[in-house]
């Protein structure tokens, strides 16, 4: 009777040893699922059933049970642990809230095993916390790229994006901690979008004509921001729109004013209406125009750089032509003898005009000047006319002491002529 006493009492330790044995295999699974849960669960009611029952305690030691019970409940622990080591690696590494979720998902369910939940109380909470911290630390992130939205800050916005990013997988804290989260992407969304309008208003609000070429590069500025935004259109899709308005209208204002520029001074039209009168102010407002777009790279359907060589060389060959012009009309001027008179007065006034304009170009539009084939026009003129003047002088002189009438009376005509460029003989008369 004894014998058979004892090996019930074995029979049922053994029992217990089997019932965990039979689980060994789901113990050491990578993942424990439902059904896996439930069983453990049913194994922690049997041990704990086992240990409560007060008729089976004087025949079956608590050590005993409590033993089998505590290597059970190690290994659930050993599991526990390591997927919590998983989460504190993630935190540390990627943190991606998607595996997070699955990792954090599965000890919150291995803790619906009672005994478990108690004994990870600290550590679980502890990790809770440490999932929120980096929450909160993304949200500060995206709270400090947001507010250089008011600061006028240059603002990182593939930062804002992987921060984005992260957090939208991350909305299944709020079953843990709900305010945690409280809805921060939408709140992201909205300022971004209420920001992107601002900048949209302003660029639609500012004209980039000829006139306003120190206004470019702030524009210019800001539709890089606006298509660096580009980034976290996955998460504000409704961006795409108002980057493509901004980036439009930036690209038309810049256009139209290079096809203006073009088009005014197309060496090819002028070579056919040379008398056409041509507003040098906007060729040195050209000038300034196409340095800024160049020193910044501005280059839409027209290249600044090209736009910017053809401005030079109309301006060089009005400087030859003008050169030559000038050149003929006081060669006719020179070479008068008893002929119509009124033309050398019109050579004459055309020298002045073309000198006068010259003069103007060089002491107001200086970027224009400087494209000039001679830079010393001015200089040589002054000093042709002033020869010309002591030639015309001696010429003079010797007829009058020969008593040619006619030619007397040529050079005298030549001389009136001549005088409406007096201001140009530095002090000299005719």
């Amino acid at each position: 009777m004894t014998t058979k006493y004892r090996e019930l009492k074995k029979y049922f330790l053994q029992a217990l040893n089997d019932s965990v044995t039979k689980l060994n295999h789901t113990l050491s699974q990578e993942k424990y699922g439902n059904e896996t849960i439930e069983s453990l669960k049913e194994c922690v009611r049997m041990f704990e059933t086992a240990s409560s029952t007060f008729t089976l305690q004087p025949h079956i030691s608590k050590e005993d049970i409590n033993h089998i019970y505590e290597e059970f409940l190690l290994k659930i622990m050993n599991h526990y642990a390591q997927i919590d080591e998983k989460i504190i690696t993630e935190l540390k590494g990627e943190c991606s809230f998607r595996e997070l979720e699955q990792l954090f998902t599965e000890i919150t369910s291995i803790r619906t095993i009672s005994i478990i939940e108690f004994r990870t109380n600290r550590s679980y909470y502890s990790t809770l916390e440490q999932i929120c911290g980096c929450i909160r630390e993304l949200r500060r992130e995206i709270e400090d790229i947001l507010n250089g939205f008011y600061r006028n800050e240059k603002n990182n916005y593939n930062s804002l994006m992987r921060c984005l990013s992260s957090l939208k997988y991350a909305k299944w804290i709020e079953k843990y901690r709900l305010e945690v989260y409280s809805d921060v992407i939408n709140n992201t969304k909205e300022q971004i979008l209420q920001h992107v309008k601002e900048l949209e208003k302003t660029v639609m609000q500012t004209d980039l004509d000829l006139d306003n070429c120190d206004k470019i590069e702030r524009i210019d500025n800001i539709v890089s921001e606006i298509n660096e935004m580009r980034v976290v259109e996955e998460i504000v899709p409704t961006i795409g729109q108002h980057i493509e308005k901004i980036t439009s209208r930036y690209k038309s204002e810049i256009d139209n004013v290079f096809t203006i520029i073009k088009d005014t001074f197309d060496l090819e039209k002028w070579k056919k209406q040379k008398d056409s009168i041509l507003d040098f102010s906007i060729a040195e407002k050209g000038f300034h125009y196409l340095n800024v777009c160049r020193r910044i790279h501005i280059s839409f359907r027209n290249d600044s750089t090209l736009v910017i060589n053809k401005l030079r060389e109309f301006i060089r060959e009005f400087s030859n032509v003008v050169q030559i012009e000038m050149t003929q009309c006081f060669t006719v001027i020179k070479q008068y003898e008893n002929g119509n008179k009124q033309e050398i007065f019109d050579k004459a006034s055309k020298l002045l005009s073309r000198l006068e304009e010259i003069s103007e170009i060089k002491v107001k539009y200086i970027q224009v000047f400087t494209c000039f084939q001679n830079q010393r026009i001015i200089e040589d003129w002054e000093r042709e006319l002033e020869c010309y003047l002591t030639d015309l002088s001696s010429e003079m002189t010797c007829l009058n002491a020969g008593e040619n009438t006619d030619a007397v009376n040529n050079k005298l005509l030549i001389a009136k002529a001549l005088s409406k460029l007096d201001r140009f003989l530095k002090g000299k008369k005719i």
